[in-house]
């Protein structure tokens, strides 16, 4: 599907969401959990449990003004896909297509990743690395790559999160992702 194409969809969904399924299945989680978060994107409606909020001490660079996140799986993928949103709950016009992984599975080096997470306080079992992606257009085809040098490290086990700038040049800030 070509970029223009994804946007075409996603300004559709966007604009029939009150009629959406998604909208009926939100509210119904809301009776199963009271206390969620509805949230409203151009990808649909999301309810987001209280436990699952991620908090970001100091916001993500160049948004340091927003500090609650979620991740959420995006519309129309299938559940085994690697990539999620990363949902602004301050700001329902704000989100990120990303790529959580492990400290086993992470684009860093384990030393690097693991320095990381003990420089924050995070026991490795609890580490999740989240990298921001970026999907540009070019020569007709759309490109997505990975910004590895800015990743985002998360406390699973607190729910916390921050971005970190690496300053080691090895890791890409647009590193291509295939297929």
């Amino acid at each position: 599907m070509s970029f223009a194409t994804q946007v075409n969809y996603a300004n559709a969904t966007f604009n029939e969401q009150l009629q959406s399924p998604q909208l009926e299945e939100a509210l119904a989680a809301m009776d199963t959990n009271e206390n969620a978060i509805i949230v409203e994107n151009r990808f649909g409606t999301f309810a987001v449990k209280p436990e699952s909020i991620i908090r970001f001490e100091t916001g993500l660079v160049g948004f340091s003004a927003l500090r609650e996140f979620a991740l959420l799986l995006i519309p129309g993928t299938e559940s085994g896909n690697k990539f999620r949103l990363l949902q602004s709950l301050e700001d329902a016009n704000l989100s990120f297509i990303v790529m959580p992984t492990t400290l086993a599975t992470t684009l860093l080096t384990a030393d690097d990743a693991a320095s990381l997470a003990k420089e924050h306080g995070i026991e490795n079992d609890y580490l999740l690395m989240i990298f921001i992606a970026t999907l540009r257009e070019q020569m007709g085809k759309v490109q997505m790559t990975l910004n590895v040098r800015a990743p985002i490290i998360m406390d699973t086990s607190k729910g916390t999160a921050l971005q970190v700038v690496l300053t080691n040049n090895d890791y890409a800030m647009q590193l291509p992702v295939k297929g």
